[in-house]
């Protein structure tokens, strides 16, 4: 199994450790929240500062779905593997949980 650029992607998730999970809070608000209230940016230029707080944090984890290992690389990027415990742990572990729902709508609930 490979590790090609499309290979896996439907069982990808991306991982935030909790140690950096109130850094990305605190980024988001103090480089998208505050100057978009502020009328510092525009509200495209917020999209892209919000994407860019959040991936600058995350890391992407991959399973496969034929033997179920998990793929996670370290901070420093060397790419490690976790075997499943047995053959009852799932293979499709970070599948989406609405499988084939439709996406909520955008913009504040009414």
């Amino acid at each position: 199994m490979g590790f090609g650029r499309f290979t896996l992607v439907a069982h990808r998730c991306h991982v935030i450790a909790d140690q950096a999970w109130f850094a990305t809070f605190d980024a988001i608000d103090r480089d998208v929240i505050d100057p978009l209230a502020e009328g510092a940016i525009d509200r495209e230029y917020a999209y892209q500062r919000m994407r860019v707080a959040i991936a600058r944090r995350a890391r992407s984890m991959y399973q496969c779905v034929a033997c179920g290992r998990l793929y996670l690389p370290d901070p420093q990027g060397s790419l490690h593997c976790f075997v499943p415990a047995d053959d009852r742990s799932s293979t499709r572990l970070l599948g989406d949980a609405d499988d084939g729902a439709e996406a909520p709508p955008r913009g504040r609930p009414t």
